[in-house]
């Protein structure tokens, strides 16, 4: 059985197959990690900004095809943002769910 934990949320693991998290500036960074909603029953910041990059989005109805073209791209900016390996799981803005896509990939 494998875990793989991202902070703030799973959205951040599906936003880094088409954007590039570590060239956006601090502020937009902190934006990502605080993830916060603009009112009690808005959705977080990250699943918005993923249906503005996707055009649609819901945790269990998305286009996992349209993004599956671009885990390289993925795997190689979680991989970035990871910058203590050996934590349990991210302090800071990151995913570890690059780890289980090498897996399954069998690269690991």
């Amino acid at each position: 059985m494998h875990m793989a934990l991202s902070n703030p949320c799973f959205e951040l693991w599906l936003l880094l197959h088409i954007e590039d998290a570590a060239s956006l500036t601090p502020e937009e960074q902190m934006l990502w990690m605080e993830n916060r909603r603009k009112s009690k029953n808005a959705n977080p910041y990250l699943k918005l900004r993923l249906r503005q990059k996707i055009g649609s989005y819901h945790e269990s109805a998305y286009d996992a095809l349209s993004l599956i073209a671009h885990v390289e791209d993925a795997i190689e900016r979680a991989k970035t943002l990871d910058k203590n390996p050996t934590d349990r799981w991210p302090q800071t803005l990151g995913t570890r769910v690059y780890l289980l896509a090498e897996s399954v990939m069998n690269r690991k």
